[in-house]
Order: C-alpha cells, then sequence, then structure tokens
C-alpha cells in the first residue's frame, strides 16, 4: 500500500485534508473535511492521521505501507513495535505490516499546541469525560478546550449516504451543550468507512484517533473516552476494540500530543451517576443507536434501556424525562430486564454492572422478571407456544 500526495483542498465551505491510497487492485482518495475556520488546526505535513485511517486495511490485505513523505518518529516507532500487535490480537484476521517512510520527524523545533480535546456524543461516557476534565479539572493543560464529532464509522459503517445524513442530525441534536459552554465543537466529515469497509465495533479507536492527527496543529493533549473499567480490559479476540484501550491509546500519541484513555477508572454505574450532576446533561444526554430514532433516544433500544434502568436504580430517572420516553420505557422494562440484565447475556461487563449495583443497593427484580428470565432459557419451539398461548389468552405481543 502506497501514501501519496498529502494536500489540503477546498470543498465548498470546507477544506479537505487528502491523500491517495493505492493498493493492489486498487485505490481511493482518502480525505477529511472541517469547516474552513479550523483550516489552520490540519497538520499538512506528516502523514500521521492519513496513516493510522488507512492502516486497518493494509493490516486486512497483509500489505506493507509505503508513506511518500513524513511521519512523526514516535508514532511510527509505537506502530511497528507494540499498537499493530494488540490491534491483531483483538482482531485475529488482521496481522502487522512494515511500514516506511521517506522521513520520520523526531518533533525539534515543534511547539506543543495549548488545545485539549476530546469527542462529544451527548452520551454516558463522553459527558462523564467532561465531567472530569471540564467541569472538575482545574489544571488548565488538563482542561478541555475543543470538542469533536467524527463522521468515521459510529453513525453507520457500510450505508455511507445515510450515515452521512444521521451524521448531521446528530450533530444538529446535541451542538448546543457545547455551545452553551462555549467550547468550539469541531464536525469532522470522512470517506474513511468506504475505504475501510469494517465493522466500526472492532476498529473505532484508530478510526477516531486518524481525526485526533489531523489536528495535532490544534491539541497537545486529547482524553479519549473508555468504555470498560479496568478490570474488564484485556488484549485478546473481541467483539469490541474498546477492551483494549489502557493498554493502547498512549500508543497513538506523537512528540507534541499526548494521548489518553480516560474513563476506565469508573464503571458504567458510577458514570451515569457523574453524568446526573453535570449541569443541564438531562437536557442534552443521547445514548440512542437505533437508526430510526433520527438523532434522538428511542428509549426502547438496549442502550437506551440500559441507561433507563441505571438511572431508575440511581434514583436519578425523574430529570431525564425531557430526553427519554418513560412511557415507552415502562412498557418496555420488564422485557429488558428478563432478556439482558438477568439472562446469560447479562455476563456481558455492562450488563453486569447494573445487576451488581441492583443487589449492592437492596433492589430486588419481580418474580415475573425472573420468570421471564427462565422463559427466554426453553427452547425456541416452546417459547414459540408459550407467546402463541399468551397472546390468545392474555393479549399483547
Amino acid at each position: 500500500m502506497e501514501l501519496s500526495r498529502l494536500e489540503i483542498v477546498p470543498a465548498g465551505d470546507q477544506v479537505r485534508l487528502q491523500c491517495h491510497v493505492s493498493w493492489q487492485g486498487g485505490s481511493e482518495t482518502l480525505w477529511y473535511a472541517v469547516d474552513r475556520r479550523h483550516r489552520d488546526c490540519l497538520e499538512d505535513q506528516r502523514y500521521d492521521g492519513l496513516l493510522v485511517g488507512a492502516l486497518l486495511k493494509a493490516m486486512a490485505l497483509g500489505e506493507d505501507i509505503e508513506v511518500h513523505g513524513a511521519l512523526s518518529e514516535r508514532l511510527a516507532f509505537n506502530l511497528r513495535h507494540y499498537y499493530m500487535a494488540i490491534v491483531a490480537g483483538m482482531q485475529p484476521a488482521l496481522r502487522p505490516v512494515a511500514i516506511h517512510a521517506e522521513r520520520l520527524d523526531d518533533g525539534v523545533g515543534r511547539p506543543r499546541p495549548s488545545g485539549v480535546g476530546t469527542g462529544f456524543s451527548a452520551g454516558i461516557d463522553s459527558f462523564a469525560v467532561l465531567h472530569d476534565h471540564y467541569h472538575h479539572e482545574q489544571r488548565p493543560g488538563y482542561r478541555i478546550t475543543h470538542l469533536l464529532f467524527n463522521n468515521v464509522g459510529s453513525h453507520g459503517d457500510r450505508h455511507f449516504d445515510a450515515a452521512r445524513r444521521l451524521f448531521h442530525q446528530r450533530f444538529g441534536t446535541v451542538r448546543g451543550y457545547p455551545e452553551s459552554l462555549g467550547l468550539d465543537f469541531i464536525r469532522v466529515d470522512s470517506n474513511l468507512s468506504d475505504l475501510l469497509q469494517m465493522n466500526f465495533e472492532h476498529t473505532h479507536t484508530p478510526r477516531n484517533f486518524s481525526v485526533v492527527l489531523l489536528l495535532q496543529k490544534l491539541f497537545g493533549r486529547y482524553y479519549y473516552a473508555s468504555t470498560f473499567q479496568y478490570r474488564d480490559c484485556f488484549v485478546g479476540p473481541s467483539y469490541d476494540m474498546a477492551f483494549c484501550d489502557p493498554m493502547a491509546v498512549h500508543l497513538l500519541s506523537t512528540e507534541t500530543l499526548d494521548c489518553v484513555a480516560t474513563g476506565a477508572q469508573h464503571s458504567r454505574v458510577k458514570k451515569t451517576r457523574l453524568v446526573a450532576r453535570v449541569p443541564d446533561a438531562s437536557r442534552w444526554l443521547n445514548v440512542c443507536t437505533n437508526v430510526a430514532a433520527d438523532g434522538r433516544n428511542c428509549s426502547k433500544c438496549p442502550k437506551c434501556c440500559r441507561t433507563l434502568m441505571t438511572l431508575e436504580l440511581l434514583g436519578e430517572i425523574g430529570p431525564f424525562a425531557a430526553v427519554f420516553d418513560l412511557d415507552t420505557w415502562e412498557r418496555v422494562r420488564n422485557r429488558y430486564v428478563s432478556s439482558q440484565v438477568l439472562a446469560r447475556r447479562g455476563q456481558k461487563p455492562l450488563t453486569r454492572e447494573i445487576r451488581e449495583f441492583a443487589a449492592a443497593s437492596g433492589h430486588r427484580f419481580t418474580a415475573w422478571q425472573h420468570a421471564a428470565t427462565a422463559f427466554n432459557l426453553l427452547p425456541a419451539p416452546v417459547m414459540r407456544l408459550g407467546r402463541s398461548i399468551r397472546r390468545r389468552y392474555l393479549g399483547g405481543p
């Protein structure tokens, strides 16, 4: 694989940082677009961000990478010796490749920018980062100054036009909160998903850091919101790359940019408690993954239900009625508890935390919820018969 022709080009009311990516059997112009006012934040002398964006495809193809330009020496060293080994450990279908660059930049003479960034989706993880490193951070060099909102797969990693529409919808839904704080909210569009054609959960960390590395003229420090607490993190085959964040994120740093994984020091239940204390979070919290919800909370998908269940156990659900439909939650609560929290799939870390917190706080799940859980474990034909009898004699779905 070769990366060449790094340049910034105009694109309507935006500018694009792009390069040409070619591999055996194909080629693509990989681009990232920001508003014109952020043009001077773009790193157009080094291929760092574009390399990290294209790296997964090279690892999937098993092709070594030739960079026709400069790379951060620190980043290149970490990728070669450590980072690719972690990625391959998480996704065994990928394998480390060689990286060659025309020049390695040791950063001498480069000033460290003063910007401190993090991503903001208005979810629990991102609000918890703001709680820790904006609302309660006193040291200027560590206090967040800018927020990012990226289109690199979280809005859809296959149907790209639909993903871009949802990206803009969600940005419009949550932008009011950063504006109320006076924080610059940077929207970054990209065609990275077109290039990669990969599952987002398997690959989200390098996708998002490709954007961060493009903005090295702005950021001297960047916080990446980790999903899981330290006790659950590991390197090994997994459905979610977030499990390795504490081991991997710092390896994407450069001579002038410190990348920090934050959030693993808290459980998701604790994060939710912290978010309930963030000013105005109850007006802006947005956790939904349901595409049909048009960028708002559907109040019935697994992520909405997980958040609502936790808020309910914490006694904090009332203030969030502005962003959730509590009537919908009332209708789906029993099904969520029986099929997720108490069932075998409840062994996943975030639902296990709910069950542990419920036990520690003295909450008792109902006999009906336990019975429904047992019903869900029955063989499929028996379950279908049971549903048929229920509909005929008791009504309902």
